[in-house]
């Protein structure tokens, strides 16, 4: 009686049936699922009707918005080695923005950015006041 080897199945075709496996959803960040929900929000024109926003120009829009954060976290990371830290504090994290974007959209992303950071230290600070 012989056995099949790991590269054929009982049939013998010798080809290895593998079974196809979900991908998690809950661990992949899916941008595309926030730029159409922000589009929705944001797309009503002047009749009151939504503009059309098709995959392509999503898929174009989350390209985008990959190579921003990759080129955010390059100069990052440079401006760490530069200063000889290690830990990724709000300057740096404000000069590598402010480096990699440029008029309007570097405006709105470093006001965003302190937006979000007095929200996150009035959070924290309204949880310590509560635990004590």
């Amino acid at each position: 009686m012989s056995f099949p080897s790991a590269t054929q199945t009982t049939n013998g075709t010798g080809i290895k049936k593998q079974k196809r496996r979900g991908t998690n959803r809950h661990t992949d960040v899916n941008m595309s699922t926030y730029i159409v929900k922000l589009h929705k929000n944001q797309s009503l024109n002047n009749e009151g009707k939504r503009k059309a926003f098709s995959k392509s120009a999503v898929m174009e829009v989350q390209l985008l918005m990959e190579s921003a954060i990759a080129t955010i976290t390059q100069n990052a990371g440079l401006i760490l080695d530069y200063s000889g830290t290690e830990t990724l504090g709000v300057k740096t994290a404000t000069a590598a923005t402010v480096v990699a974007l440029s008029g309007l959209l570097r405006d709105n992303a470093k006001d965003a950015g302190e937006q979000a950071l007095k929200n996150y230290e009035a959070a924290t600070s309204n949880s310590k006041e509560c635990v004590v």
